[in-house]
């Protein structure tokens, strides 16, 4: 699979729109992903996205990309299922200050090329994170 765009890429501020206020801490907005990769073009109109902003602790905990509708982004190809979510955590800099970092991605594709069938699951947790010095 292609290297996918960085989240400030993927998630156009001008297409977030406010979904229903969610129960606990978080407030849930969707957006249309801005994911337009070399070999299987734009794959946009058929994705949607999901972000879970924390409102007590003012970031973006999760976010969340996945199809409605099966994709054929050229002849031949053929994908049933996409999912690719992120989560975030916040920890504390040598001054004491609140950073964003990526704690899990996932990403999950499963189709057909041609006649054959194919899988890939990815799943990455990230920890020690240190943040470079200013």
């Amino acid at each position: 699979m292609e290297q996918l765009p960085a989240v400030s890429e993927m998630v156009p501020r001008d297409s977030l729109q406010l979904m229903e206020a969610e129960e606990g801490p978080y407030q849930l907005l969707s957006f249309t992903p801005h994911v337009k990769l070399p070999i299987i073009g734009d794959i946009a109109k058929k994705l949607v996205g999901r972000i879970w902003f924390h409102k007590e602790q003012g970031f973006i905990e999760r976010v969340m990309v996945q199809n409605e509708a099966k994709l054929t982004p050229v002849p031949g190809l053929s994908i049933k299922e996409l999912h690719l979510g992120m989560r975030f955590g916040q920890t504390v800099d040598a001054q004491g200050h609140q950073q964003v970092v990526l704690l899990e991605s996932e990403l999950m594709v499963i189709g057909k090329k041609l006649f054959k069938s194919f899988q890939q699951i990815s799943h990455y947790q990230y920890s020690d994170h240190v943040l470079p010095a200013p």
